[in-house]
């Protein structure tokens, strides 16, 4: 399954950033806020409420209390599976814990996300609640046309799709790839990162090596993987550090290196995968124009 990549057709408008560096203003367009004078519960009204009577409830409000019920039960059960069968022993000498520190141990663990704690999280985009009442095909086609409207990319994918490139990620979190310029191709190192990957330039990589600013950091939602087979993709472009602000690259450039992952990792031909493989267990050997050709043909 290929990466849906969505780019606005209208390139022309720019949009606060959300932190030095990365833009694409942070939302959570189906929460609270309203969608062109809509919120996202009176915008897909009509499928909650399919939703809802598929599930037996009488209401959107029902269905909603339905689902926040499960997600504590299940966030209990998680907390009771992972107490330890019995407590260690205290010396006499020991004293006991306060009041506070017995309430934060009882207090359940953040539910993990695989992302570093900068960054936001799924929940702090979109309301999951709601979301989750929905299909899969729904939940993407909301998320890529939300995305359509802002200077960043976003995608979907299975979660089989995902699982294959995350196999190979973890054996193989580094590689190189060619970005077609006007002057020739400028090389690109990236590097993956739990559900990150970050693109860098390669001399700006050799200059500050862990200092160098990426270009374009694309980040993966999982929340969805296991009931609705769904992993949502947002990438981010790098703007300047001066006055003008203005993106690094375009967003033909990201979404070029993006099909480039995908490519290199999971859908192209075994002779195009193997690279990522010989990076890794033969850097010495490293063709510069065997990455060019390969990103020049197709499959």
């Amino acid at each position: 399954m290929k990466f849906i990549l969505r780019a606005p057709a209208r390139q022309l408008f720019r949009f606060p950033t959300v932190r030095p560096g990365l833009q694409c203003p942070a939302f959570r367009a189906f929460a609270s806020s309203a969608i062109n004078g809509q919120t996202f519960a009176e915008k897909y009204a009509e499928k909650l409420k399919k939703v809802a009577e598929r599930e037996g409830v009488k209401s959107i409000d029902d269905l909603l209390a339905q689902k926040r019920a499960a997600a504590a039960a299940a966030a209990k059960a998680a907390a009771a599976s992972s107490k330890p069968a019995s407590s260690p022993s205290v010396s006499p000498s020991t004293s006991s814990p306060t009041s506070h520190q017995s309430s934060a141990a009882a207090a359940p663990a953040p539910k993990r996300t695989g992302l570093p704690s900068h960054v936001r999280t799924l929940d702090k985009i979109v309301d999951l609640d709601l979301m989750s009442a929905l299909p899969g095909t729904e939940i993407a086609k909301i998320w890529n046309t939300h995305h359509s409207q802002r200077s960043c990319l976003s995608g979907t994918m299975t979660g089989e799709f995902y699982d294959k490139f995350m196999q190979r990620a973890r054996a193989f979190p580094m590689f190189v790839v060619p970005l077609p310029r006007q002057q020739g191709y400028e090389f690109f190192v990236l590097q993956i990162s739990g559900h990150q990957v970050f693109f860098t330039s390669l001399l700006e990589y050799k200059t500050h090596a862990e200092n160098a600013r990426p270009h374009l950091v694309v980040t993966h939602y999982s929340e969805f993987k296991d009931d609705k087979d769904l992993v949502l993709m947002l990438g981010e472009i790098t703007t300047t550090e001066n006055a003008s602000g203005s993106p690094v690259m375009t967003l033909l450039e990201a979404q070029n290196l993006v099909y480039q992952m995908q490519m290199f990792y999971v859908t192209g031909a075994p002779h195009k995968r193997i690279l990522v493989d010989n990076f890794h267990t033969k850097p010495a050997e490293l063709d510069y124009q065997a990455l060019i050709d390969a990103v020049e043909t197709l499959g």
